[in-house]
């Protein structure tokens, strides 16, 4: 599963959504998929979402959920990233640009996953962010 807040105020205007608290919105909805995958029924009372009495079937295959892998170019993505998802893919859309450009996120995943005691909570393990967005998606389960 891949996730991102996005950076366009064009696409965020068109459909009437809040640019302003993109990343928390994104952050509780992360936290919601997780629960939905994991949980017989979902009751959800967040700042952004109210869900009562919700299942999601059928439950993933992967266990105990699907790993998410987050998009970000910035600091802040990176962090993110560490707080809620398995990995971080620093978005290339230049196909010359420099491939250590994104080198000072790995240490800011690195940093925060620290911090909340770890950088890979679907794993348990600690895993570079490099190696994330490098790992074969058979072995995180697709089929």
């Amino acid at each position: 599963m891949s996730a991102g807040s996005g950076w366009d105020r064009q696409e965020f205007a068109a459909v009437g959504a809040d640019y302003e608290h993109r990343g928390a919105v994104t952050e509780e909805c992360i936290e919601i998929w997780k629960h939905a995958w994991t949980e017989p029924w979902l009751d959800w009372h967040g700042r952004f979402y109210e869900i009562a009495e919700v299942s999601l079937e059928p439950k993933p295959e992967q266990k105990p959920r699907p790993p998410i892998v987050f998009g970000a170019v910035t600091e802040i993505g990176a962090r993110r990233a560490a707080r809620t998802s398995d990995g971080l893919y620093p978005m290339f859309l230049d196909a010359y640009a420099d491939p250590g450009r994104f080198d000072q996120l790995r240490e800011s995943v690195l940093r925060e996953g620290s911090a909340w005691g770890t950088t890979s909570p679907a794993s348990g393990s600690t895993p570079s962010p490099r190696a994330w967005s490098r790992r074969p998606w058979k072995d995180a389960g697709a089929r």
